[in-house]
């Protein structure tokens, strides 16, 4: 569906920042993007408009270049692109990876050192331990999740904030450990972003963290055994995550606290728990040895297994069921009272608190 005019790229806007005397941030932005992809034939009719010309009746219009607000238009863009610069990934590897996992649309942005990483050699100095560690936690509003990178050296600890995602709560009303563990969710998920572009550069490791106990229980044990909302989370989350790298943190001191209760603009430029990760990344050992997690609120954990285990009723209506219905009433509106019946008794078997009376 994509075809261009030529093998071009043109951008405009380029902007470097020195933001530190040996770092360069590199912002990019392409010019008329969309329209710079011309559309096939045979699918310009996918893009059909109608425009009235008063007495000389309506015309049909279709358009040759792919639009800006369409749902396919920004794939068709980031396809297009990677078409071109596959042509290049051996006179120009370094570049065509920057082009092929920093835009976002038609927007660059990307950063590097005055001498490149992939230039110097590896050596305990150049090649520091790298650690993504990313918090999460959930309160009856929001929830949300926020990833830093730990680099240690012989010497050295450096935490840094790299990302972080918040999410309002659900309007239908969840427990707040359903909750937590969406904020799990985003964790794992924004982790798996985050990883995706540093190890282009270097290889790292992962830990988790959370200040719900059930959330840990949940991750840590089969999904198979919970309700499907929280087995389907639990198999995402296992699915992206290791699940000895999820560990326990204490409420105070879980930075993504600050994302689902809020906080000051004044008071976070001053938060240093926000802007460089609590305080017990900045030591030597963080990750405790694997535990059995200790339930601190069994209630909410019993409640969901409860209810995970609760008896269900088949009723199957077969042939010989309903042929015997209707050998004994010909009449429609008796047999619609006889199968209200029916499923009357079933809902109330499965709902004893919500049953029906009429």
């Amino acid at each position: 569906m994509r075809n261009v005019q030529s093998d071009k790229v043109y951008s405009e806007n380029y902007l470097l920042i020195s933001f530190r005397s040996n770092k360069i941030a590199i912002l990019a932005d392409v010019e008329k993007a969309f329209l710079q992809i011309s559309l096939t034939p045979k699918d310009k009719d996918v893009v059909r408009f109608l425009i009235d010309n008063g007495e000389n009746g309506v015309n049909v219009y279709r358009f040759n270049r792919v639009l800006f607000g369409v749902n396919a238009s920004p794939f068709l863009l980031a396809a297009t692109i990677k078409t071109h610069i596959e042509k290049y990934v051996e006179k120009y590897p370094d570049t065509v990876w920057i082009l092929d996992h920093c835009f976002y649309v038609d927007d660059l942005v990307t950063g590097e050192d005055d001498i490149p990483r992939y230039a110097l050699e590896c050596d305990s100095a150049n090649c520091p331990e790298c650690e993504i560690d990313t918090f999460s936690d959930a309160s009856i509003k929001a929830y949300g999740a926020v990833s830093y990178v730990r680099l240690k050296t012989s010497n050295k600890i450096s935490v840094h904030l790299l990302a972080s995602k918040s999410r309002v709560a659900p309007l239908k009303s969840l427990t707040l450990p359903r909750l937590e563990l969406m904020g799990a969710l985003l964790a794992a998920r924004l982790a798996k972003e985050v990883s995706r572009v540093l190890n282009g550069k270097t290889s790292t490791t992962n830990y988790f963290w959370t200040d719900s106990t059930i959330v840990l229980s949940w991750i840590q044990g089969p999904s198979s055994r919970w309700k499907v909302f929280v087995a389907n989370r639990v198999k995402e989350i296992r699915s992206l995550t290791d699940k000895d790298s999820w560990h326990h943190c204490p409420g105070k001191d879980n930075p993504s606290d600050l994302l689902t209760r809020g906080i000051s603009a004044d008071s976070l430029m001053n938060c240093d728990k926000w802007w460089n990760g609590p305080s017990f990344l900045h030591e030597e050992n963080t990750v405790p040895v694997s535990y059995n997690v200790l339930l601190s609120d069994e209630s909410a954990y019993l409640e969901e297994l409860r209810l995970s285990e609760k008896k269900t009723l088949t009723v199957t209506l077969d042939n010989t069921l309903l042929n015997n219905i209707l050998s004994v009433y010909n009449n429609f509106q008796k047999i619609l009272c006889v199968f209200s019946y029916i499923y009357r008794f079933i809902n109330n078997f499965k709902k004893p608190p919500n049953k029906l009376v009429q």
